[in-house]
This record gives structure tokens, C-alpha cells and sequence, in this order.
């Protein structure tokens, strides 16, 4: 993916700023960006301390997604009725991930459809005929899962940027 060079670039830029805690950098995407975040953890360093401390990824395409070897703690925010971005590939993803020892969780929100935090979508569902290379994908704002994720974002960050690594 072509953003993840753009991310690592950002990295490497904060890092370097005199104003940033180089060892508290988070990455957090949205959908493709999402994916993209996720596709970083491919090509950022395996210490969290030397390159993302925490990333969050809010309902990424995970079928292009193959893994990762890092120690930087995830969190994944998903649909469980989405159909642009399904919740199962990375729910795999994400269990496979613990399997072999890494910090990746995963909320999957019943009921949610793509861009459920965005309340600019409304609360009634809105069909997207262009969505999937024509097959469409509905989105939907769900408050309720808006809300719970905002928390738990709060949650992971307040845990994972706490104090400094190095």
C-alpha cells in the first residue's frame, strides 16, 4: 500500500521533533486508512519504543492484511454488519495475532455498519451503490458503538502512552 511509506515518513519525522515524546507516537486509520496501518506494522520496527507505541485501526480491510511480527499493542474497531469491510477476516487476523504472543484486540460492535462512528452518516442506514466495485456496502452512524469505542480508545491510549519507553 502505498500510504505506509507516508506513515513510516510521519514516524520518522516526529520522532525527530523536539516537542514529541519520540517513545509515545500512536498510528490510528479508518477503513483503507485502516488497512494501511495495519500494512505498517509489516515495516515499522518491532520495538514499540523505536517506532509506533500504539495503533488503533477502525474497521480495516483485513483481507489484504497477512500479518505482522511487532510488539506495538493493537486495537481494532469493527462493524459485525459490515459489509464494505467484514469483521471476520480480521477477526482471524486478530486471533492469530494473540496466538503466536502479540497484544492485538478486537471489538466488534453487533449490528454496526461501516463508518459507525461517523455521525455525520445519520442514524438511518444509507446504501452505497459505488461501495465494493458496484456491489455496494451500507453505513450507518450506531451512537451507542461511537460512544464504546471512543472509551475504549481513551482506555488504550491512556495504557499503551503512558509515561515514556526508553
Amino acid at each position: 500500500d502505498a500510504r505506509v511509506p507516508d506513515a513510516l515518513a510521519a514516524l520518522a519525522t516526529l520522532r525527530k521533533l523536539p516537542d514529541v515524546d519520540p517513545a509515545r507516537i500512536a498510528l490510528m486509520g479508518w477503513s483503507h486508512g485502516a488497512m494501511a496501518t495495519l500494512m505498517t506494522l509489516g515495516a515499522a520496527p518491532e520495538e514499540p519504543a523505536a517506532g509506533f507505541r500504539a495503533v488503533i485501526a477502525y474497521y480495516p480491510g483485513c483481507r489484504q492484511v497477512h500479518g505482522w511480527r511487532t510488539r506495538t499493542p493493537v486495537l481494532m474497531l469493527l462493524g459485525g454488519a459490515d459489509e464494505w469491510t467484514a469483521a471476520s477476516p480480521c477477526q482471524y487476523l486478530a486471533s492469530r495475532q494473540r496466538q503466536a504472543g502479540l497484544d492485538v484486540a478486537e471489538v466488534t460492535y453487533p449490528g454496526a455498519h461501516h463508518g459507525f462512528d461517523n455521525p455525520l452518516l445519520g442514524p438511518a442506514p444509507r446504501w452505497i451503490p459505488e461501495a465494493l466495485g458496484g456491489r455496494g456496502a451500507t453505513v450507518q452512524y450506531d451512537p451507542a458503538g461511537a460512544d464504546d469505542s471512543v472509551r475504549r480508545i481513551q482506555e488504550f491510549l491512556a495504557v499503551h502512552l503512558a509515561g515514556s519507553a526508553g
